[in-house]
């Protein structure tokens, strides 16, 4: 390795200088121009030594079309660096500047395209804002997901007309990429965010809280042959999303030390820069790979497919490999603000989603819930219905859901290399599970 990279300690991060980068590492411009042919404008000498000294990676991210993240790890990966860069998330996230570009340089880029919530959810199940006079008295709400295993609580949610008589929906977004939601939250746009819980211990230092835990398990080992564990594919290649030191990674090592295995023994695969979970439940059944680990819905998505293609596969949940491990998946995040100014409401939200779920377990034999789904996930209503009937979802919250909780999270810290400082801050990341007290640390 390059002297210069080896003696980097911090990593690239979506606030630094694109050219004072790329004069330090040149090499990194390959390894952008793989990630989209768009960075080859940028690269141009006269843009280079032009445009590309004034914008960070945020901006170029915006120029490209390529997610901010994806960026950063493909850049910090090559300087080996892809850890250290996890220590800052979700730091890396928070530039929401815009470019100021003349308008020469703007032609020259081509349009500049910034990062906007991928779909409206009001709008795809046909719900229109209320009229201004109707909107006297109620709450006005941000909402926004990133979490597809959470859909049909967010459809139940919208139509459920004791919600829509208190409260007023000013935005509610779907986001199909995990960081760019991540970014409304630290940013404070949205007041309710449907996130992965494991997104908790990279906002633990933020004014965000989880007080309720929605969705459990849903992971599941898939191979195009017949198997009854890990046991069974020693040796062979297991692709996973996203990278090495990502939950789903950490979570099927647990999972396999639990069988009496050695992680060791098996070759994890994973993407360039991740590994994308819609591009591997799509390998699983083109045949591409031959075992996967998936979280719905794209386990289910996977499990459809090969069904209709009448391919020979086994599914096995990991809670049936390990009864006894019902993991976290995904919950409701607040902004600090609101719960502090909004209690009861908050906890008007809270009852409507338990009731919510205890609906959902008659929902997948309902024809217009099920087309109301299909259309937010875009799939078939057969499809939607399958999924609907395969995710474990459990309303946990209180002092049930914290005890839980750090079981969890110092099971996932005491398999992990240099986790010290994560276990002495456990009691922050758990307190964070709550409510907030009245005023902000």
């Amino acid at each position: 390795m390059r002297s210069e990279v080896s003696e980097r300690k911090v990593p690239i991060l979506g606030s630094d200088n694109v050219k004072e980068t790329l004069d330090k590492y040149p090499f990194l411009k390959d390894v952008l121009v793989k990630l989209s042919p768009n960075f080859k404008r940028l690269l141009n000498p006269i843009l280079y030594n032009t445009v590309a000294r004034k914008v960070t990676f945020a901006q170029a991210s915006k120029v490209a079309g390529v997610s901010l993240c994806e960026i950063l790890h493909a850049l910090n990966s090559a300087l080996g660096l892809e850890e250290e860069l996890l220590k800052y998330s979700p730091g890396c996230l928070e530039s929401s500047d815009e470019l100021s570009l003349s308008e020469e340089e703007e032609r020259a880029l081509g349009s500049v395209q910034v990062s906007e919530p991928e779909e409206d959810l009001l709008s795809l199940l046909g719900l229109s804002a209320p009229e201004r006079e109707e909107e006297r008295g109620k709450l006005q709400v941000t909402i926004q997901s990133a979490t597809p295993v959470t859909y049909p609580l967010l459809v139940d949610l919208l139509r459920k007309e004791e919600f829509r008589e208190k409260f007023s929906v000013s935005e509610i977004k779907v986001w199909k990429e995990t960081e760019k939601h991540l970014a409304w939250i630290v940013q404070g746009k949205a007041d309710l965010s449907f996130t992965s819980v494991l997104v908790m211990p990279r906002l633990y230092t933020r004014d965000v809280y989880m007080p309720a835990v929605l969705v459990w398990g849903n992971f599941h080992l898939i191979s195009r042959k017949r198997i009854s564990g890990f046991k069974d594919i020693l040796g062979e290649e297991i692709y996973l999303p996203l990278f090495k030191e990502a939950p789903p990674a950490k979570i099927t090592r647990y999972v396999i030390t639990r069988e009496g295995l050695s992680p060791d023994e098996f070759q994890f695969k994973f993407g360039n820069p991740f590994g994308r979970p819609e591009k591997i439940y799509r390998d699983l059944v083109d045949g591409k790979i031959e075992n996967a680990v998936l979280r719905e819905p794209e386990a289910s998505y996977a499990v459809y497919e090969l069904e209709k293609r009448g391919i020979t596969y086994t599914d096995l949940p990991f809670h049936e490999l390990i009864p006894d491990f019902n993991y976290p998946n995904a919950g409701i995040a607040f902004k600090g603000e609101f719960l502090r100014e909004y209690p009861e409401e908050a906890n008007f939200i809270l009852e409507l989603l338990r009731k919510g779920i205890d609906d959902l377990r008659d929902r997948s034999g309902d024809p217009k819930f099920i087309e109301l789904l299909s259309k937010v996930m875009g799939v078939p209503e057969d499809l939607a219905s399958l999924f609907l009937k395969r995710v474990n979802f459990r309303f946990l919250s209180g002092d049930e859901l914290r005890d839980h909780l750090r079981k969890f999270f110092r099971m996932i810290y005491e398999i992990e290399e240099n986790s010290e400082r994560a276990l002495r801050e456990l009691d922050k990341l758990i307190a964070k599970f709550d409510f907030p007290s009245k005023n902000p640390a």
